[in-house]
């Protein structure tokens, strides 16, 4: 019979960054940290062995929590010529080191990878090579823990949208329209504040809240700065209908071509908006594939 071919190990594989902000890595250790760290998968007689390496001071921390199946720090892997007193320049040659000592000749890191590390493994002669789909497929399918965690979470991001409506709504109005919490003009800075300090008393943790009024809200990345006013137009825009804040009631203003305003609207509602009575189309060449025609339609400088 034929010899039965052994399968080839998987690569070694590398990742750097501060899970913090960097969501793949987060994912793949579950550990929160605002400082740089390296996860290197090796692999082993039984699979694959996963190391964390990150300050000493995060050490214990990560071991409690992290999930890999060591912990380390860049002092662990001092080469021959020591370690940068630049951190992230240590952590390099830290991860270099590691890879060095377990005879690894070839690594494979994401798309984020800083240049520095495939910099420190060239000097190694250890091949770095690129995988921009590493874990992206892995993260989009998600496992029963991440669907209660996203759960609960939307759950509380509903209760601290509701909050900060509340907030506002409760708030007096001063003769010029600006709205006034306990006397002091309610900002989007207190807002924000608010829904932070709200979010912390049940850990959770909050990226930069968008608290923003009139007409720079458009702006999708404009988190929003100053009082807060009264006399605002307030849209709800969404691919079927519009919708706008008159006096107090959601009104749908224009609806979609081709749209059954009572089987794609009204019914998948959960409360009977008004209808204004001029109910309007969104024009047509919204939903076309070609261009807009934009500029055209602007009204001249």
């Amino acid at each position: 019979m034929p010899s039965q071919a052994t399968p080839s190990p998987s690569p070694a594989r590398i990742a750097a960054g501060i899970p913090e902000v960097h969501s793949g890595l987060y994912w793949r250790i579950r550990f929160s940290v605002c400082d740089q760290v390296v996860l290197l998968e090796l692999p082993s007689p039984t699979g694959t062995e996963s190391v964390l390496i990150l300050r000493d001071i995060e050490m214990e921390r990560a071991r409690q929590s992290a999930r890999v199946d060591r912990v380390a720090c860049p002092a662990d892997y001092t080469p021959a010529g020591g370690l940068s007193g630049d951190r992230e320049t240590a952590n390099a040659q830290a991860a270099v080191e590691c890879l060095r000592r377990v005879g690894i000749t070839r690594v494979v890191g994401d798309r984020t990878l800083p240049l520095i590390f495939a910099d420190f493994a060239r000097q190694a002669g250890i091949t770095v090579e690129c995988d921009p789909n590493q874990w992206v497929q892995e993260r989009r399918q998600k496992t029963a823990e991440e669907i209660q965690h996203l759960r609960e979470a939307q759950e509380v991001t509903e209760r601290v949208v509701q909050m900060a409506c509340e907030l506002i709504a409760r708030a007096n109005v001063r003769h010029d329209g600006v709205l006034l919490h306990e006397k002091q003009p309610l900002t989007s800075e207190r807002v924000r504040a608010a829904v932070d300090h709200w979010l912390l008393d049940r850990d959770f943790s909050n990226p930069m809240a968008i608290i923003a009024g009139g007409p720079a809200a458009a702006d999708c990345h404009y988190l929003g700065s100053g009082e807060l006013r009264t006399g605002q137009p307030v849209l709800y825009i969404t691919e079927r209908a519009v919708f706008e804040l008159i006096d107090g009631e959601v009104t749908l203003v224009e609806i979609a071509p081709g749209v059954d305003l009572e089987r794609d609207i009204l019914a998948h509602m959960d409360f009977t908006p008004s209808i204004a009575p001029d109910l309007k189309l969104m024009k047509e060449c919204i939903f076309r594939e070609e261009p807009m025609g934009l500029l055209a339609m602007l009204p001249p400088a």
